[in-house]
């Protein structure tokens, strides 16, 4: 794989309710299976991360390669764009974090690249204060107050390297925030949140499913779309060699499992291509990095890449090359 150096940002999703219409104290408590159903059908990309998280702590891949993809799905770009005001969540108790993202785009020229997504942050109902300082500080910070679906939200912009961004922040309810880095996106997720919707994200017939384990840390499927895939840098759906893709166009999708000790993982890429084990190798397999994972086939003719590199080098190529393929890549 032709990787430009690439990191991957974390995205989650959230739930609704403006100030003037958030749940009572006594609504129920939302799990990741709710935050899940208020994706929009054509989501490609999800990222569960278990809490607890504290976003005033500082993890690296080198050292934590679960913390670090945990607090980047809890923040997102905006974590990194507006960190001071983050670390106003130290001591929150984040029960879970999920992203859910599409759209993957190359950047202008480094950094990360943009795409659609909404990230949803779910505290425990002490948390309010906290939340409600973080809200706060993010308007005294510059942030500007409006409305998204009928919502109170704030629009926070910034500039990275070459690339324009923008996130919006929304107290969905008491105990819940959410980020997106696209007004449509959270448009869609909003309502979905207050109405429902017609299909979903991530069904259970999906093969992904079977190859996740969802107890640990950090997990994630992504379930390649092909609307999108033309601008998409990190799609395999083209015949087109990428900086961050491996091309086949008879991929299905990714499931990865992150957890136990440091840069432990398990992947499954799901392809009908007769060569999806040499594509996946071509991709994960980095030996002068020292990334020397193990490939096998996996029960549903899957391809099963596991492995827990021992090098500095090599759990920095793992977070490298495991963003990429969920959809997010940094050009450095």
């Amino acid at each position: 794989m032709k990787i430009m150096r690439a990191l991957v940002a974390g995205i989650v999703v959230v739930g609704v309710a403006s100030a003037g219409h958030r749940a009572s104290a006594q609504s129920p408590r939302i799990d990741i299976a709710n935050a899940i159903a208020w994706l929009p059908s054509n989501t490609e990309t999800l990222i569960v991360a278990k809490g607890p998280i504290d976003l005033g702590e500082t993890a690296d891949a080198l050292s934590d390669l679960s913390g670090h993809l945990a607090r980047s799905v809890a923040g997102g770009p905006l974590g990194d764009a507006k960190g001071d005001v983050f670390r106003l969540l130290s001591g929150a108790h984040i029960r879970f974090a999920v992203e859910g993202s599409r759209a993957f785009r190359a950047p202008r020229g480094l950094g990360l690249g943009p795409y659609e997504g909404c990230h949803i942050l779910a505290f425990e109902n002490v948390d309010g204060p906290v939340i409600d300082r973080f809200m706060s500080a993010l308007e005294t910070a510059g942030a500007a107050a409006t409305r998204i679906a009928g919502v109170d939200a704030v629009l926070v912009k910034w500039r990275a390297e070459e690339d324009e961004w923008s996130a919006f922040v929304v107290r969905a309810r008491p105990d819940v925030i959410v980020i997106a880095t696209s007004e449509r996106m959270l448009t869609e997720v909003l309502d979905r949140a207050q109405r429902g919707g017609g299909g979903r994200a991530f069904p259970r017939s999906l093969q992904e499913w079977a190859g996740v384990d969802t107890s640990a840390s950090v997990w994630a499927i992504r379930h390649y779309v092909p609307e999108g895939s033309r601008s998409d840098p990190t799609s395999p759906l083209t015949s087109e060699q990428r900086p961050a893709n491996e091309p086949d166009t008879l991929a299905v999708g990714m499931a990865v499992s992150v957890g136990g000790r440091p840069g432990k993982f398990v992947a499954h890429y799901y392809s009908t291509n007769s060569q999806a084990q040499a594509i996946a190798r071509r991709l994960w397999s980095h030996p002068r990095e020292g990334l020397t994972p193990l490939f096998a086939s996996g029960p549903k003719g899957d391809v099963r890449i596991s492995g827990a590199p021992r090098s500095a080098d090599g759990r920095s190529m793992l977070a490298l090359v495991l963003l990429a393929a969920l959809g997010h890549a940094i050009y450095i």
